[in-house]
């Protein structure tokens, strides 16, 4: 029982710190200070994976923030993977038929992977 207890508090406390990491690594993106958000955002990500697992919604969404970023820097290859990642990850969440729900509720997800798209760099969906 107490492992238990202990096991909660710290994946709370992980949770806590990823939010917060996540959260000031977009204060930086926003500031164009892209090195110091890039370091955050994967700081966050392993300490969400840590917490509650990669495939987590919230865990998703700091991918969708890394591909983001790493479009910015020009690491398309790197943004395709990450966007590629957090389809799946919606896809899984959500159900495959239920994408257009996806664009509505994650539409930084859809705009990232329509970037990528538009520099025809990205496979079909159906092959991946």
């Amino acid at each position: 029982m107490q492992d238990d207890v202990y096991s909660t508090s710290l994946d709370s406390t992980r949770h806590s710190k990823a939010a917060y990491l996540h959260w000031i690594g977009g204060l930086f993106f926003d500031q164009n200070k892209i090195q110091e958000a890039e370091e955050l955002y994967s700081r966050a990500l392993r300490a969400k994976e840590e917490a509650w697992g990669p495939k987590d919604t919230s865990t998703i969404s700091i991918v969708n923030n890394l591909a983001i970023l790493y479009e910015e820097q020009g690491k398309t290859q790197a943004a395709e993977e990450m966007y590629l990642r957090a389809i799946r990850g919606h896809e899984r969440a959500l159900g495959r038929n239920k994408m257009q729900e996806a664009e509505a509720t994650y539409p930084r997800v859809v705009r990232g992977f329509e970037n990528v798209w538009a520099q025809n760099t990205m496979p079909a969906l159906d092959s991946v």
